[in-house]
């Protein structure tokens, strides 16, 4: 049985059951654990038992603290998977860049060329042209241009517990309680299976890198495991950021990703 894509849907998709026999992607019933620990130093531990997202929010680079430049770019290969969500580009409709706030230290190309590439750690994704890999974990995985002003990141979640709209809905409890300026854009149910892909999205300010745009999805792979993918950037290029989250997104596979 095939489990549920980014975008809630996908060949011969099924809610994860929970009564006898369960379904062999389904999650066993939550206990009452945090949906994802918000931790102020990144371990070992911690990564095997939460996407890390609030723990990136906090820890570099959000915090204005360098980063090494990671382990490079893995050789491209992937081609889009089929996905009926739309990849918005610079004449497509939606929340445009807003030149009032902010202007980056990098700004992104007005047209951004992309690549497929299919991760060491088992996923295929498209990253603007130039984007490295920025390795943390095999749990965590970062693409950015320039450490991390503009970034996305994936989070591998192996032992899930939560539907992703309760993991996301707790993370948006602690990122309003931390973060400056702190603005909810939404906080959204993709798909009204109970264990359907979620998004949160909002803006605040970073002491570094000044107001700040970030957009999040999380869902159940085919495999079993949970994944969020996060796009950042700053708030001037929010619809530059939305262009290559879905971008990412309709790119997703974790099998049979042609090269190319």
């Amino acid at each position: 049985m095939a489990g549920y894509q980014p975008n809630g849907r996908g060949p011969n998709v099924q809610p994860p059951r929970w009564t006898p026999p369960p379904s062999p992607y389904a999650p066993p019933p939550p206990r009452r654990t945090s949906p994802r620990l918000p931790a102020l130093v990144f371990t070992a531990l911690a990564a095997a038992l939460a996407t890390a997202l609030v723990f990136v929010l906090i820890q570099s680079p959000w915090n204005g603290e360098d980063t090494d430049d990671g382990a490079g770019a893995p050789a491209p290969s992937g081609s889009p998977s089929p996905s009926p969500s739309p990849s918005p580009s610079p004449s497509s409709s939606g929340p445009a860049d807003d030149p009032a706030t902010q202007p980056p230290d990098h700004p992104l190309p007005t047209r951004i060329e992309y690549r497929n590439v299919q991760d060491p750690a088992g996923f295929g994704l498209a990253v603007p042209e130039g984007w490295q890999r920025d390795y943390v974990s095999d749990l965590e995985i970062f693409y950015t241009p320039d450490n991390r002003e503009h970034l996305i990141q994936i989070s591998v979640e192996t032992t899930a517990e939560t539907s992703p709209y309760d993991n996301l809905a707790g993370v948006e409890q602690t990122v309003a309680a931390e973060f400056q300026d702190y603005n909810l854009l939404g906080l959204t149910r993709l798909d009204a299976a109970p264990f359907g892909p979620a998004e949160l999205e909002f803006t605040y300010t970073h002491p570094r890198f000044g107001p700040r745009y970030t957009v999040d999805r999380v869902f159940y792979g085919e495999d079993g495991r949970r994944y969020a993918l996060l796009a950042a950037g700053p708030l001037s290029e929010r619809g530059r950021i939305q262009e290559l989250y879905h971008r990412a997104l309709d790119a997703w596979c974790l099998t049979g990703c042609p090269s190319g």
